[in-house]
């Protein structure tokens, strides 16, 4: 009795590890191909929130001072240049 139960004892603990086996390469084969798949879509996420963010603290900022210098420049030389000749004051 002791041998038969040993041995069902040996055999569930190898159903047991073939089946833990079989899971991880199970899991490790649906895990390559997510990688694969969404390996691109992540990047390209992630590549445009970085554009995004320096959009935000670099070049809108710098935008936004380039066209105050545009307009005050603009300001004086319609000041100066246009209506002095256009409208003059007598």
């Amino acid at each position: 009795m002791k041998k038969a139960m040993r041995k069902v004892n040996d055999d569930i603990n190898v159903l047991i590890v073939k089946s833990s086996i079989r899971a991880r390469i199970i899991l490790k084969k649906s895990l390559v191909i997510r990688d694969e798949r969404g390996e691109f879509g992540i990047g390209s996420i992630i590549s445009v929130a970085i554009g995004l963010i320096v959009g935000a603290f670099v070049l809108i900022p710098g935008a936004r001072v380039f066209a105050t210098t545009v307009l005050d420049d603009m300001k004086s030389w319609w000041g100066t240049n246009i209506k002095s000749t256009l409208f003059p004051i007598n």
